[in-house]
């Protein structure tokens, strides 16, 4: 499975919470942006969650390192009310 960092807006019920660097993977060649869930009480593993992208949102971002595309329309996180990405403002 084929993985990158994507920046995109993310949104929780319908409101704007931040800009992200996000892990993105390739499903059956589609695009999906990668949600982590908080590690559940004595097993350490960590739920996932994964979100499809239409491909013609992608644009690259050639010259920012890891990052190598910008998702043009907010994402909206699929996750329970429990924060676990810290937003970056740069």
């Amino acid at each position: 499975m084929n993985s990158t960092v994507i920046r995109c807006l993310v949104s929780r019920a319908g409101s704007i919470v931040g800009l992200f660097n996000m892990d993105m993977v390739f499903v059956s060649e589609n695009p999906h942006v990668v949600f982590e869930g908080k590690a559940k009480p004595g097993c350490g593993e960590k739920s996932v969650h994964l979100v499809a992208l239409d491909p013609d949102l992608l644009e690259p971002l050639p010259g920012l390192g890891e990052i190598t595309f910008l998702y043009r329309v907010p994402v909206e996180d699929p996750r329970s009310f429990t924060p676990a990405y810290m937003p970056i403002y740069s």
